[in-house]
C-alpha cells in the first residue's frame, strides 16, 4: 500500500487530559432516610428477632447494594495501559538507496516503506513490504514509540524526531515528544574480568519517546521523521547521513497484548 504525504500534517503538541474520574453512586446515609432500620421493642423472642434480621438484610439490600456492588456501566473509564511500538530503521537500505538526505530537519527526503518496520508488543509485524503494521490496544490506551537502527544505534544510529499524521486522522491524539536524562544508565564493560561485559559499567544517558492517546480503532496514516547518522572513518564518529521521512500504516485492533 503507497501512501503520499500530502495528507500528512505536523502534529500540534499539547499537553494529554487525564481521564474524568467517574462519579460513585452513594447511599443515603441512614440517618437521613424516613424508614429507619427496624428495631423489635422489648425482649424480642426468637421469631421476632429473626424478622429483624431478614428485615435489616432487605433494607440494606435496598439501599446500600449499589453502592458496594455495583457492576461497571458503559461510562466507566476503563484502566490506561501504555502499548509500546519500536521502530526500526533499515540504514543500509537507506544509505544503499537515497544516500543524499536532506539536511533540513523541516523538509526530510521521502523515502518508501522499506527503509523501517515497526514492532508492537504482543502483535504480529505485519506486512513489512506495504509499510503496514499492527497494533493491539484499546481506546485510551497509551501509545509509546521509540526508535533504533538494525544495527542497535552501535555502528549506524537513527533518532525519531517528529511524527505527522493524516489530516483528517481519528485513531491517535496529536503526538508529543518527552525526554528524560539517566544517570545510571547501563552499558558493558570491555574490561570485564569474565570478557562478558559483566558487571556492566553505569553512564549518563538521554533517551526520548513519543506518546499519544487512542482515540479509536482503525488505520492510523503516520509519517514517520528520523535522522541517520552514520559512522565516521575514524570509527569513533557518527556524523549526519540525512533526515527522512517514511509513510506508515498502523493497524489499532481492539485488543491489548
Amino acid at each position: 500500500m503507497s501512501l503520499g504525504y500530502e495528507g500528512l500534517r505536523r502534529p500540534i503538541l499539547s499537553r494529554s487530559t487525564r481521564p474524568r474520574a467517574t462519579t460513585a453512586v452513594r447511599a443515603q446515609h441512614p440517618s437521613r432516610q424516613q424508614s429507619p432500620l427496624p428495631i423489635p421493642v422489648g425482649v424480642p423472642s426468637a421469631r421476632t428477632a429473626h424478622h429483624a434480621y431478614e428485615a435489616s438484610i432487605a433494607y440494606m439490600s435496598r439501599h446500600f447494594t449499589k453502592a458496594i456492588f455495583m457492576e461497571p456501566s458503559a461510562t466507566t473509564t476503563p484502566p490506561r495501559h501504555r502499548v509500546d511500538l519500536l521502530v526500526v530503521i533499515d540504514s543500509d537500505y537507506v544509505k544503499e538507496n537515497y544516500p543524499d538526505g536532506s539536511r533540513v530537519p523541516g523538509t526530510p527526503t521521502p523515502v518508501d516503506s522499506h527503509a523501517l518496520f515497526v514492532i508492537c508488543a504482543g502483535s504480529d509485524i505485519g506486512d513489512i513490504q506495504s509499510g503496514e503494521a499492527i497494533c493491539t490496544a484499546a481506546v485510551g490506551d497509551v501509545v509509546s514509540v521509540t526508535c533504533t537502527t538494525i544495527q542497535d544505534n552501535s555502528s549506524d544510529a537513527g533518532i525519531l524526531y517528529d511524527i505527522w499524521q493524516a489530516v483528517n486522522g481519528q485513531v491517535f491524539t496529536p503526538f508529543k515528544q518527552n525526554f528524560s536524562e539517566l544517570t545510571g544508565a547501563v552499558q558493558p564493560d570491555p574490561e570485564s574480568e569474565s570478557r562478558d561485559g559483566l558487571p556492566p559499567l553505569r553512564k549518563e544517558a538521554h533517551v526520548s519517546n513519543f506518546t499519544a492517546d487512542v482515540k479509536s480503532l482503525g488505520n492510523a496514516q503516520l509519517g514517520l521523521a528520523f535522522g541517520i547518522y552514520t559512522l565516521a572513518r575514524d570509527g569513533q564518529r557518527q556524523d549526519l547521513l540525512g533526515y527522512y521521512l517514511s509513510p506508515v500504516v498502523l493497524q489499532v485492533r481492539g485488543q491489548r497484548p
